[in-house]
């Protein structure tokens, strides 16, 4: 079964991230960072950099759509599991660990499912989640580069205008609008989902865990992001490490009621915020190419 709604938000995604690399890489950069038909070392730097991240975005894109999120296989029941902590699903017709979830949508079970997300038109689990945040990630880096780049012209334009004119079109310069206002949105985006990911990841919850009010024994926090993103620190970043296999045989236990780290989650969001906004003052007043 198709899922539409998923096919129209990986269309869409496609979409912005051809817009931006339409603007950005084959318009704006060989218009400004460009001197006698040739390339200047910031407009180098800027196309190799913007490009890198892109790739890489779409990269980690295409394996968290493609890629097995996390399917339970038909396992042979352990006879160490108690028979009160025994579960099974009726509609995969096989057993479900305690940390596994049926997508409704997927028509699977999944170990470790966070949610389904549109985004990527698969479910978020134990295998994919890594890609999931490379993704959130670099797409971030692709619309910080974006309104630098924009930032920095922004500022030339307005300030060296009499030094170089540049010639434009009105659809351009309306392209252009459009492409900072989708970039600043989808830095705010993805910056709140990857700490909502972070979140999950050193907390060792899932979102449908936490709904439930379940949560998996913990442990320190390093070791909780080897199990997500791989053993090595630096292959961390490269989307075709493979995070390691899931531990089919961890329990779940009921999780306290306490709200005392409920601050710290919006703390995150503030911060953010904050890491954005200044980001983005720091861009409009500072940086600039020469």
């Amino acid at each position: 079964m198709v899922d539409i709604l998923g096919c129209t938000f990986v269309a869409l995604t496609y979409m912005f991230l051809a817009l931006g690399e339409g603007i950005v890489v084959f318009q704006l950069i060989p218009l400004w960072f460009t001197k006698n038909n040739e390339y200047t070392w910031a407009g180098i730097f800027w196309m190799i950099i913007y490009n890198i991240c892109m790739i890489l975005a779409i990269i980690s894109h295409l394996k968290a759509l493609l890629g097995d999120p996390g399917y339970t296989p038909n396992l042979q029941i352990p006879d160490s599991i108690p028979l009160e902590r025994l579960r099974y699903c009726d509609r995969c017709s096989q057993w479900k660990p305690e940390r596994t979830h049926h997508c409704s949508t997927c028509q699977r079970c999944i170990q470790k499912m966070d949610h389904h997300c549109p985004w990527i038109n698969n479910c978020v689990g134990a295998k994919n989640q890594k890609s999931f945040v490379l993704f959130l990630v670099y797409v971030f880096l692709v619309c910080l580069l974006t309104l630098i780049i924009m930032s920095s012209i922004t500022y030339w334009y307005f300030t060296r205008s009499s030094k170089r004119v540049v010639s434009g079109s009105l659809f351009l310069f309306i392209a252009s609008v459009m492409t900072s206002i989708f970039a600043l949105t989808f830095m705010l985006f993805t910056a709140i989902m990857f700490w909502e990911q972070l979140w999950a990841i050193i907390h060792n919850q899932t979102e449908v865990e936490e709904m439930n009010r379940r949560i998996a024994p913990q442990k320190p926090i390093f070791e909780n992001l080897k199990n997500s993103m791989g053993i090595s620190v630096i292959m961390w970043w490269n989307p075709f490490a493979e995070p390691p296999e899931p531990d089919y045989m961890e329990p779940l236990e009921v999780q306290p009621k306490t709200e005392s780290s409920t601050w710290v989650y919006w703390v995150g969001y503030a911060v953010c915020g904050c890491v954005i906004l200044a980001a983005t003052f720091i861009i409009v007043k500072v940086i600039w190419i020469k």
